[in-house]
């Protein structure tokens, strides 16, 4: 006959799943974010060569475009991994709190919102203000701040290679 299922040992277990699928979601969410970072410098890189390749210097500042599109898709799934990376810290100071852990052992029992599946609902408020973090990430900003400094330079430079003076307004 099989043994009843202890729900604080069922709790236990859920607690330990979630960390590692937290933990998951972080390595996952640093694959797409390093995936963005290499699509930005690989098509900025394309569209500088096609406009120099084919005489489309006035092409240039779409550079900005690219740098502008994708700092922003960095920077809301970078606000997503923040998310992650606040639970896995809220976690792991629950589970190195000797006294909470103490009393949860005491109770047999865990506190609403550590055991998987783990709750990550935030207010829209708090979900911009994390978007906001992402943006001026110093994992995020300065790459594209590098990629636009770099289009302005070789845009304001195109003259000197092409003897055309830049378009600065159309």
């Amino acid at each position: 006959m099989d043994e009843p299922v202890d729900r604080f040992q069922f709790q236990c277990e859920l607690f330990e799943e979630g960390f590692q699928q937290i933990q998951a979601q972080i390595r996952t969410l640093d694959e797409v974010l390093f995936k963005i970072k290499t699509g930005a410098v690989t098509l900025w890189v394309l569209l500088i060569g096609w406009a120099f390749g084919s005489g489309l210097e006035r092409l240039l500042p779409l550079g900005f475009a690219i740098v502008f599109f994708f700092w922003l898709l960095e920077a809301m799934f970078r606000a997503v991994q923040l998310r992650y990376i606040s639970k896995s810290r809220e976690l792991s100071t629950f589970a190195n709190d000797v006294q909470a852990l103490d009393a949860c052992f005491a109770k047999r029992a865990f506190p609403a919102g550590l055991v998987y599946p783990v709750g990550l609902r935030e207010s829209e408020v708090r979900g911009l203000l994390r978007f906001t973090a992402g943006l001026f990430s110093g994992t995020v900003l300065p790459l594209y701040l590098m990629l636009a400094l770099a289009t302005a330079v070789v845009w304001l430079a195109a003259p000197l290679v092409v003897g055309e003076p830049p378009i600065l307004m159309p």
